[in-house]
């Protein structure tokens, strides 16, 4: 499972959560559920409060875990809670090192996305400097030329071959300001992209 596929997988499964009966936000991305509170005259919890609770999530690898079948609860301060799981996931990203792979392949898929040079690195399972002196090796020049140059000339193709409109086809090829895109194509081809 790649970097992308977790973190959409994750969003899915949170935005599924989150509607479930009785499921109140916490920031950054927690949620939980009173499942037993004191009576209307104790204090409202803070989060020095210790607390008891289940936890629930999935695994960077996509296995569902769920302490409230047969596991033990977590007894802690709520505000350690928080700060412990965000550290948690942190480190359970960090520890996922994509292995190498073929750079072609990567800068291929993923060309017409927007996409960053560091996370085209990061799915190629090297550091930004090595991927860009191995992507300067392959292709002869740096990749953020390389990449434009390759959106240029699908957008060109694009634009003589169908209907869209140039904004269609300057976010569909990972482009984010239509008013960049017509400046750079008509830099490359002495026309504006309306006139294709």
């Amino acid at each position: 499972m790649n970097k992308r596929t977790y973190i959409q997988e994750n969003k899915d499964w949170l935005v599924a959560k989150s509607k479930e009966d009785g499921v109140m936000a916490l920031p950054k991305g927690i949620f939980y559920r009173v499942l037993s509170e004191g009576d209307s005259s104790s204090p409202k919890p803070t989060a020095r409060n210790v607390i008891t609770a289940h936890y629930t999530g999935r695994t960077i690898d996509g296995k569902q875990f769920d302490s409230s079948r047969g596991g033990v609860p977590l007894a802690c301060r709520l505000c350690d809670l928080i700060e412990g799981w965000i550290i948690a996931m942190q480190q359970m990203l960090q520890l996922r090192q994509p292995v190498k792979t073929d750079i072609h392949r990567v800068v291929e898929e993923n060309y017409t996305s927007p996409i960053s040079l560091n996370e085209l690195a990061y799915l190629s399972g090297r550091s930004l400097s090595s991927f860009k002196r191995e992507f300067r090796d392959i292709y002869g020049e740096p990749p953020a030329r390389w990449i434009r140059e390759k959106r240029l000339s699908k957008a060109h193709e694009m634009l003589r071959s169908s209907n869209l409109s140039v904004a269609d086809v300057a976010y569909s090829l990972g482009f984010e300001n239509p008013t960049h895109f017509s400046r750079i194509f008509k830099q490359q081809y002495g026309y504006a992209p309306s006139q294709s």
